[in-house]
C-alpha cells in the first residue's frame, strides 16, 4: 500500500505532541525525526518516554539521525512501532540489524543521498524498509529536493524488490507524483504539510495522490 507518512521535528515534546494530535485519525503512521546535533547539525527533542502521554491509534516510527543508534535504540523501541537507523552511523550495523530484524515491524535503514545503493546489499535480508534521503542537509524542514532521487528510486526498486522503498526530504506534490511513479511505497513529507496555512488540506492532497497510485498498483 502506498503511504504518506508525515514527519515531525520538534525542539520539545509540546511541539511533537501538538502535531501528533493534529494527525490522529488522518494517517496510519507518523515519523519522528530525532537528531543529536552530531550526525546532523540540528538538535531535537530526545526523550521517548514522553510518548507514554500519547494516546490514539497512530503508529510511530523514529528516524534516528544520531551518531551511534546502538546507545538509544532500545529506549525508542519501547515506545514506537518501528525505528529507522542510518547506514552511515557509527556502531556495528551488522550486529544491530541482526539483533532487531525480528521485531514486529522490523528495522528500517536510511541512506544518505551520496551513499551508493550497493552499500545496502549486505543488509537487505535484515530490514523491512529502505529510506532514501532526497536532500543534502539532514534534520531540518525546507531543504531542497534532489531530482536525481527519482532515478535512484527506480534503481532501488529493481535492486530490492522485496523491500518497502521510502523517500524522505523536500517532497512537494510534483515530486511526490514522480516518486510514486518511479516505485516508491512510502513518502515522508514534512514542510509541504506543516508549512502550509492548513496542514490538513495539504495532507489530503498528498493522500489523494497516493490513493491513485495504490489503485493503479492493485489493478495492475
Amino acid at each position: 500500500m502506498t503511504q504518506i507518512i508525515p514527519s515531525i521535528i520538534g525542539q520539545n515534546f509540546s511541539e511533537v505532541q501538538a502535531k501528533l494530535q493534529q494527525l490522529e485519525g488522518l494517517v496510519d503512521w507518523a515519523q519522528l525525526d530525532i537528531v543529536d546535533g552530531i550526525f546532523a547539525p540540528t538538535y531535537t527533542w530526545q526523550n521517548p518516554a514522553d510518548l507514554k502521554e500519547v494516546g490514539g491509534k497512530l503508529r510511530l516510527e523514529a528516524h534516528l539521525m544520531v551518531d551511534d543508534p546502538t546507545v538509544i535504540i532500545d529506549d525508542w523501541l519501547a515506545f514506537v512501532d518501528r525505528v529507522i537507523i542510518h547506514l552511515e552511523a557509527a556502531g556495528d550495523l551488522d550486529v544491530l540489524l541482526k539483533k532487531y530484524a525480528e521485531t514486529p515491524q522490523g528495522i528500517g535503514l536510511a541512506l544518505n543521498f551520496d551513499t551508493p545503493l550497493t552499500a545496502v546489499i549486505p543488509y537487505q535480508d535484515q530490514i523491512r524498509v529502505l529510506q532514501l534521503m532526497s536532500i543534502e542537509k539532514l534534520g531540518a524542514y525546507g531543504a531542497d529536493f534532489l531530482p536525481a532521487t527519482i532515478a535512484r528510486v527506480k534503481e532501488a526498486r529493481t535492486m530490492f524488490p522485496n523491500l518497502k522503498i521510502a523517500v524522505d526530504g523536500g517532497i512537494k506534490l510534483l515530486e511526490a507524483e514522480s516518486l510514486l511513479a518511479a516505485g516508491a511505497d512510502h513518502l515522508i513529507v514534512g514542510s509541504a504539510i506543516w508549512q502550509e496555512s492548513d496542514p490538513t488540506v495539504a495532507l489530503d492532497r498528498f493522500q489523494t495522490l497516493a490513493a491513485k497510485f495504490t489503485e493503479i498498483k492493485y489493478v495492475g
